[in-house]
């Protein structure tokens, strides 16, 4: 037989576990949802940047051929400012 002690101990543990399992199921939901807010919010920035910079490429050029994606994210990363915590990542061939 067990004890009352031990059934009010078992019960409480269980309900410590599941509390925490909810709080850190919330708080991943939370997190990643600001997560994805944040970089769609960044992501939708550096393609109006992108867009204006082949606009005014395409303004220039407008008798010659326009310039090359290449081209274009050269121009680019050569304008950047880089902020605080900002990271630039570059594939060479693939």
């Amino acid at each position: 037989m067990v004890s009352a002690r031990s059934r009010i101990l078992g019960w409480s543990l269980l309900l410590l576990a599941a509390a925490m399992a909810t709080s850190t199921l919330a708080t991943h939901v939370l997190l990643a949802s600001r997560m994805n807010s944040r970089i769609s919010s960044e992501l939708t920035h550096e393609i109006g940047e992108f867009r204006a910079l082949a606009a005014r490429h395409a303004k220039h050029a407008a008798d010659s051929q326009p310039d090359s994606v290449l081209g274009l994210l050269r121009a680019r990363t050569r304008q950047a400012v880089l902020e605080q915590d900002t990271v630039l990542i570059g594939l060479v061939a693939g």
